[in-house]
């Protein structure tokens, strides 16, 4: 369908109100894409932005990136606010940020049907106790930046988000270093999930007795870094994709580099679309198809379903 421009690499996706394509990519820049695949700068002046949603009803783009220090070193997040007249507003800033150089901060945001901003957001470690109620969490905040809050707990690199079409709410998280498996979560308010208190793992916390920890509703082959998800809420695609979802494993290592299709309560998870370098982020389309973006080779896939019998 599309393809970055100057070797850019891809970090999400979604489509605006007019039904064009944006991209974030690593260079700092969010891409518009016209219907011929031609990309132009919509937004630039970021440092890693990953978290891209627009507000229903406007045509008001939610930026979730990293800040820059005085000295021109990131050491905090912030989500921006880019109006249609392409100036930027910056609503929360002061997140926690970042456990590496290319590696856990604010990430994913997607708004609720209750019209508040959802944020997922990385730990600042492997495996230690947060330090702030504001890291490895999935956060909560109204359209303005007020009433900021955590909503759920325990995620080490919740990279995305996505509701599905009866208002609940999914995350994929990064396993963590000694080599545990990918997650996905159901995210209900208040949870707590595995991070840091991984039952395989020697070296990690003991949780406290009295902690109710939720369990993933899948998991997937160890360091094949789950990234983008999104819920199938359509009508194109045959009636068993709907209200399903479909994810994103970006690494190189055995078992990833492919979009999974998981259908919800009972899970079950299949092969989807193959062949890919590194899949980093997948999307519904206006029509009711996939895209799918890789960011090794900075392509955006376009998935459609035909029915012709002929």
């Amino acid at each position: 369908r599309a393809q970055l421009p100057n070797e850019e690499r891809p970090t999400s996706i979604t489509f605006g109100p007019d039904g064009r394509l944006f991209a974030a990519s690593m260079g700092g820049n969010i891409y518009a894409f016209d219907t011929s695949g031609e990309a132009t700068v919509y937004a630039q002046g970021f440092h890693l932005p990953i978290g891209l949603a627009f507000r229903a009803g406007s045509s008001d783009l939610y930026v979730a990136a990293r800040s820059f220090a005085p000295a021109q070193q990131p050491n905090a997040g912030k989500v921006t606010v880019v109006r249609p007249d392409r100036t930027q507003l910056d609503i929360v800033t002061d997140l926690p940020c970042c456990y590496t150089a290319e590696m856990h901060q604010p990430n994913s945001l997607v708004f609720g049907p209750d019209d508040k901003v959802y944020l997922s957001i990385g730990a600042m470690s492997d495996h230690l106790e947060p330090a702030s109620p504001l890291e490895a969490a999935i956060l909560r905040f109204d359209h303005d930046g007020g009433n900021l809050e955590q909503f759920a707990r325990g995620l080490r690199n919740p990279y995305d988000l996505s509701f599905d079409a009866d208002g609940r709410l999914f995350v994929t998280d990064n396993g963590p270093d000694h080599g545990g498996p990918e997650l996905l979560y159901h995210v209900e308010e208040g949870a707590q999930f595995l991070f840091p208190y991984y039952p395989d793992c020697d070296f990690c916390p003991e949780p406290p007795s009295e902690l109710d920890i939720t369990e993933p509703i899948a998991m997937f082959v160890p360091h094949g870094a789950i990234a983008g998800i999104t819920a199938y809420t359509h009508a194109t695609f045959p009636k068993q994709y709907y209200n399903s979802l479909f994810i994103a494993l970006w690494s190189a290592f055995p078992g990833a580099q492919k979009i999974v299709h998981v259908q919800t309560f009972p899970t079950n998870t299949t092969d989807f679309m193959l062949g890919l370098a590194a899949p980093i982020d997948v999307t519904q389309t206006p029509s009711g198809g996939l895209v799918v973006a890789d960011w090794a080779t900075g392509h955006i896939f376009q998935v459609s379903y035909s029915n012709d019998e002929t």
